[in-house]
């Protein structure tokens, strides 16, 4: 077991690679990427204790498109700038960034009384793939549209909101429920109805995806730059531009007499089809 020289790459359990770049004396050197297991990545020059630290570091998104660069500390976004990747080889991992915008963004974990300090600040990658317009399904009310079209198993949208408990969601009405999803067995992602509109509201839009019976996109989780753990969208199959996201609510809710309960409108989505 001698110590790590030269090029490096590092592989999970189940063969995604984790680790890309040169080692020396047991310590990454030079510029490395460090891959998450949903499609993200954080490339740049490691600091001299072998870190993703400093100011031209960047996280690049599943597409390998759209990025942020700026300010890390060991690989966590503290602020950046939303970049468009130039260049980009999967073999070495070399890449190129240009500003694409002067906002600048900053870590900002949601908790269970602040859904963003920033709600009205979008996510650039999101943007360039989906918008809000009313939604195609009768009383729907708004709906998540691709813009271009989506490959399958592509990224769509990002699903932020307050975390709350399971306790707390299974006390209330659908009413109050309206936008929540499981993230893990004791936290849910609430979108609560003060930021139901995208004018209080547009860090993130997949809480706008409706529920179909024959749904084009499902849930899946994701580790997002700004907001931390979160549930994504991904298409199941080629989507089109102007076609609307849908996801099957899946819903399972127990009161608190431990009754199965559900909103009216989903039994009888369920009972026609």
């Amino acid at each position: 077991e001698g110590e790590l020289n030269g090029i490096v790459r590092r592989f999970s359990p189940d063969g995604g690679l984790v680790f890309y770049g040169e080692y020396r004396d047991n310590v990454p050197y030079g510029e490395v990427c460090s891959y998450d297991e949903w499609g993200g990545m954080v490339c740049g020059v490691v600091d001299k204790k072998g870190e993703l630290t400093g100011r031209e570091i960047s996280y690049i998104y599943p597409d390998r498109k759209h990025a942020l660069t700026g300010l890390f500390r060991e690989g966590r976004l503290v602020r950046a700038v939303p970049s468009i990747v130039r260049e980009f080889n999967n073999e070495t991992n070399c890449y190129q960034c240009k500003t694409a915008d002067e906002m600048t963004i900053t870590y900002d974990p949601s908790t269970k009384l602040r859904i963003s300090k920033s709600p009205k600040q979008p996510d650039h990658y999101e943007q360039y793939y989906v918008c809000v317009r009313t939604s195609l399904i009768p009383g729907a009310g708004e709906g998540l549209f691709a813009k271009r079209t989506l490959s399958p198993n592509q990224v769509i949208s990002f699903y932020n909101g307050i975390r709350v408990s399971h306790d707390v969601v299974n006390k209330r009405s659908w009413l109050e429920n309206a936008n929540t999803i499981s993230l893990d067995e004791e936290i849910v992602i609430d979108v609560p109805v003060e930021y139901n509109q995208i004018e209080t509201y547009c860090a993130s839009l997949a809480h706008k995806a409706n529920h179909s019976p024959h749904p084009n996109s499902y849930y899946d989780r994701f580790i997002h730059p700004r907001f931390g753990r979160i549930k994504c969208i991904r298409a199941m199959r080629e989507i089109l531009p102007r076609e609307e996201v849908t996801v099957d609510y899946g819903y399972i809710h127990v009161n608190t007499e431990n009754e199965i309960d559900l909103p009216e409108w989903y039994t009888q989505t369920v009972k026609g089809n």
